[in-house]
């Protein structure tokens, strides 16, 4: 993801806390690559919105199960089978219902199709095929399918069809974070670690005089994700992981007023 930010706190908050760790800064620098891995991968959707708060708080089952709902939520409620018309359960003409259900019952889309067009006017929300050209058609560019969108599938099994496929696809935005956790030692699941979503991860810290860690999600829509008001996912990891820091600095600072007074 390349998305410009200040990591003015963040950066003052890493110097406060590798001046009061023991640890060689190579070790802090990794270990804060890996957590802050961890972090983008769970502000990347999907997700609830009680991540914003701590990232770590929702597990990754958790974060699967959202996914998969969304994409359900998104299937069923842009595609439908034709047998759910009320033109088709419960005309006024008991001839017109037999005439339909045969139609169907033959898989006769076209007659079915002309039908509709000359005697009901209505050929506007039908389709053959669910198909993952209309899904995306009526999505938005944060994912979402548009709302007032409806669409009647007279070959209604590739409904299924479709809703797996869509289901097989969770997790990929998040598998950009890969090369990243493999890079630091973070261990993803299989449902994200399933995709080959691109992403670089560079270690530097054997550098002598400029130590430094980088970790990119290279998934095509990663920007928009990022600079998306609603995600601000690069901003929310630093801040995470800024706060997180400053909390151990007090933690080391309070520990070691202890040790002297005693």
């Amino acid at each position: 993801m390349s998305v410009s930010l200040d990591t003015t706190s963040f950066d003052q908050a890493l110097g406060a806390f590798m001046a009061n760790s023991k640890r060689d800064i190579k070790v802090v620098l990794r270990q804060q690559a890996k957590l802050l891995t961890a972090d983008c991968c769970k502000l990347t959707p999907p997700f609830t919105k009680a991540v914003f708060g701590n990232p770590a708080s929702e597990s990754w089952p958790t974060q699967q199960k959202v996914g998969e709902n969304a994409v359900r939520t998104q299937i069923s409620g842009l595609f439908y089978s034709v047998k759910e018309l009320d033109v088709v359960k419960n005309p006024q003409n008991p001839k017109v219902k037999a005439a339909m259900q045969w139609m169907i019952a033959q898989g006769n889309y076209e007659v079915f199709r002309r039908y509709t067009r000359t005697e009901l006017k209505r050929t506007q929300w039908l389709l053959p095929n669910a198909s993952g050209t209309e899904h995306d058609r009526y999505r938005n560019r944060r994912g979402r399918v548009r709302k007032n969108v409806n669409i009647a599938i007279f070959f209604d099994g590739t409904i299924e069809v479709l809703l797996k496929l869509k289901l097989a696809h969770v997790g990929k935005a998040k598998a950009g974070w890969q090369a990243a956790a493999a890079k630091f030692g973070l261990s993803l699941p299989p449902w994200i670690t399933r995709h080959s979503t691109p992403g670089t991860a560079i270690d530097d810290t054997d550098n002598p005089t400029n130590p430094s860690v980088t970790i990119q999600n290279l998934v095509p829509y990663a920007s928009d994700l990022a600079s998306d008001p609603t995600n601000r996912i690069i901003e929310r990891a630093l801040a995470f992981r800024t706060r997180a820091m400053l909390r151990q600095v007090e933690n080391y600072q309070a520990k070691r007023a202890a040790e002297f007074s005693r």
